[in-house]
């Protein structure tokens, strides 16, 4: 037998065992669990975030648009909340809207932020899933 065969025979072998001592371990399931390639995932939501620029001024108007929509294109029904981080650390949270998919928003960022690297992240929700859409910001004068 050559000798690559007779290590595919052992690890087969090996396989075998551990499946044997692994099912006498008791998990139970009475029934196969599904293979990975049968699960059925639903697919994935599209959700972007889209600003008018990562410098905004402090006052001044910044616009932003978030769309939430199926892989097929259809918009979803979506919640979004915002908050605002430090240093990776949530700092400040603004209450949550509801839209169907299209949102744009304006904000007014305050003078106490100017210089101040932050992330805007809007926490998108839809049925399909949840996103979090990270913004780097550093208000300007």
């Amino acid at each position: 037998m050559p000798r690559g065969a007779r290590r595919a025979i052992s690890g087969g072998a090996a396989i075998a065992v551990l499946t044997v001592a692994l099912s006498a371990c008791g998990g139970g399931a009475s029934e196969p669990s599904p293979s990975p390639s049968t699960e059925r995932r639903p697919p994935a939501p599209v959700i972007t975030l889209s600003a008018t620029t990562h410098r905004p001024r402090g006052g001044a108007p910044w616009p932003i648009v978030i769309r939430a929509h199926d892989a097929a294109g259809r918009p979803l029904r979506a919640e979004v909340r915002y908050q605002y981080l430090f240093a990776g650390s949530v700092v400040a949270r603004r209450s949550h809207y509801r839209f169907r998919g299209t949102f744009h928003d304006t904000f007014r960022w305050p003078a106490r932020s100017l210089g101040v690297p932050l992330t805007f992240r809007a926490v998108v929700s839809t049925r399909l899933g949840t996103r979090r859409l990270d913004y780097d910001v550093r208000v300007q004068r």
